[in-house]
């Protein structure tokens, strides 16, 4: 039977065995859930004794954003210093003497950080009992966020490990990670905005040329009279 890797192995005791793991997960839910009902609370103190069906699709888009989030502010701080902290610590010519070449030192880096995201992923699932409590949402689109969290997730991870193995420096890894990570977040964010943008405008054109509509054949019937 083949033996796990070494180095894995090791990344993942030192990730789930710390108390600093639990203190991350618990500062992880405290956050996203205390927004998420600060937001509740927020929405519905104006409002109280009946509730609205199109408030529970609200919960769940802020939840979602709020996760996303952190998910590009948790992600880059785990990656960005796996490999330029083993050469700070000048332990990466000691890994590389070894029987492992170096596409499974990285890989290993990047699935332990990952597990470790799929954890806090994963702890978030009773949260969103706040939207099925309500109802409106199915529980495949629950299932469709988690697996874009999970490919958002892998893809931050990536550039984590690739600008830590890059630079040189911890320091100038985590600021180009971030910067990289925000610069991905914001564009998207700002072209998902301007496609909805450019699709409420068209769906108002195609408004107003079906209210139009009425109007022109009621001409062409009067000028056919005449």
């Amino acid at each position: 039977m083949k033996e796990l890797n070494p180095v894995l192995l090791k990344e993942l005791r030192q990730r789930f065995r710390s108390y600093r793991s639990s203190l991350v997960v618990l500062l992880y839910l405290l956050v996203l859930g205390g927004f998420s009902l600060g937001f509740i609370y927020l929405n519905w103190r104006g409002s109280p004794g009946f509730f609205q069906p199109g408030s529970s699709r609200e919960i769940f888009i802020v939840l979602s954003m709020a996760q996303l989030g952190l998910l590009a502010f948790v992600v880059p701080g785990l990656t960005a210093g796996v490999i330029s902290g083993e050469r700070e610590r000048q332990t990466l010519n000691v890994l590389l003497t070894t029987d492992l070449n170096p596409l499974s030192i990285v890989t290993s880096k990047l699935v332990s950080a990952c597990s470790f995201t799929a954890l806090l992923l994963f702890a978030t699932l009773p949260l969103y009992s706040l939207v099925f409590m309500y109802g409106g949402m199915a529980p495949g689109q629950i299932m469709g966020v988690l697996g874009f969290f999970l490919i958002s997730m892998f893809l931050f991870a990536a550039i984590g490990v690739a600008c830590s193995t890059y630079f040189k420096r911890t320091g100038v890894s985590t600021v180009s990670t971030y910067g990289i990570v925000f610069f991905i977040v914001a564009g998207t964010g700002f072209l998902a905005a301007f496609i909805y943008q450019l699709y409420q405008y068209q769906a108002r054109i195609s408004m107003l040329n079906m209210l139009e509509t009425p109007m022109v054949v009621q001409i062409l019937q009067d000028v056919t009279r005449c």
